[in-house]
């Protein structure tokens, strides 16, 4: 779930009716744009010398190609929504406030039962540890991943947004959003409760859910599938050594298992992936693809989206790790809704 359809509204290609002239928010987001342009252009740099980040290797994840399951809800919730929206064949009558609330918090109480439900039902399943749940194997990592996904977060601010408005002003949707929260918002008004409600939605519920879906099983899986595909696999390193895992190339493997072998550390995965991407490549694009997809029906988001989501796969290849994801998640989606907020208020 995302608020990008608001976006639109702040660069428009003239000036819509219902939405005053801030100078405030209108500083507020060219400042943003200014800020992730100036950290675009310092990590293109340092991209250029060397990776932005340091590849940490973990054993294959525990489940299966069951991780498809909950990707494929989320595809066949958004396909029925967008034919709800294009076989209706009158506008929806506007929702009360209370409606709003009451729809508000079905939202939230279904992700989190259906998508949350879903993964830990597989964690239990399958046996999964600590760490293949992509959580840090100690409370001192947490403030490194958060950092990491804030940094991450403003610099796909600026291209992402502007590639939303350029992509909505072009299909002619500067003025109004087709996203179904925001239109459900806007019928509640400005009422505190109903953007808290929104807010907690938006910026909690769904990184949470997404990040779990998306990056965690179907992307997490995915790269099983690949290493196991091209003949690789992930030995286990001591315990004493963090329970860090290394990955092994195919011609390695005798050898590694020998009772004398030392394993040592890979920084970075070894050789080529699928199509000859670079490894851990093919599941992001995969997993990036399904991300825009499932965004389908609100506009132009799935492409914006899509790039949103080479961001958020690349930081779960590098760390394997979901606390970076879903933060930067979550600051993306609470930008549009600072947005929204902003715009609700002065429009009433």
């Amino acid at each position: 779930m995302s608020a990008l359809g608001c976006v639109s509204a702040i660069f428009p290609q003239k000036p819509p009716r219902t939405m005053p002239q801030d100078p405030i928010l209108i500083r507020f987001v060219y400042g943003t744009m200014l800020t992730s342009a100036a950290l675009c252009l310092y990590l293109l740099s340092v991209a250029l010398r060397r990776p932005l980040l340091s590849y940490e290797a973990r054993r294959p994840v525990p489940w299966n190609a069951i991780a498809m399951f909950p990707i494929a809800l989320y595809l066949i919730s958004t396909a029925a929504s967008v034919w709800h929206t294009l076989s209706a064949t009158s506008e929806p009558p506007p929702l009360k406030p209370d409606e709003v609330i009451f729809s508000l918090v079905g939202v939230i109480v279904q992700q989190l039962l259906i998508f949350g439900g879903l993964t830990a039902a597989i964690a239990f399943a399958f046996g999964a540890s600590w760490r293949d749940m992509g959580l840090p194997p100690s409370f001192t990592r947490i403030p490194r991943d958060i950092a990491i996904g804030a940094i991450a977060s403003v610099a796909a601010l600026g291209p992402v947004l502007l590639l939303q408005a350029f992509l909505a002003n072009l299909m002619g949707m500067g003025e109004k959003s087709g996203h179904p929260l925001i239109q459900m918002v806007s019928h509640g008004g400005p009422n505190a409760i109903v953007m808290g409600l929104a807010t907690i939605t938006v910026v909690v519920v769904a990184p949470i859910c997404e990040e779990l879906v998306f990056r965690l099983l179907f992307q997490g899986w995915l790269e099983k599938w690949e290493d196991a595909t091209l003949g690789r696999r992930v030995a286990p390193a001591s315990e004493s050594l963090d329970s860090e895992h290394y990955l092994l190339d195919a011609e390695n493997v005798a050898a590694s298992t020998a009772p004398s072998a030392e394993l040592q550390p890979s920084t970075e995965p070894l050789g080529r992936g699928i199509a000859g991407l670079p490894h851990g490549w093919f599941s992001i694009l995969v997993s990036a693809i399904c991300f825009g997809i499932a965004h389908t029906g609100y506009g132009p988001e799935p492409i914006p989206l899509f790039f949103l989501g080479l961001v958020l796969g690349y930081l779960f290849q590098r760390t394997h790790r979901v606390v970076p994801c879903m933060v930067a998640h979550a600051i993306f989606n609470l930008f549009t809704m600072v947005l929204l907020w902003r715009m609700m208020y002065l429009g009433n």
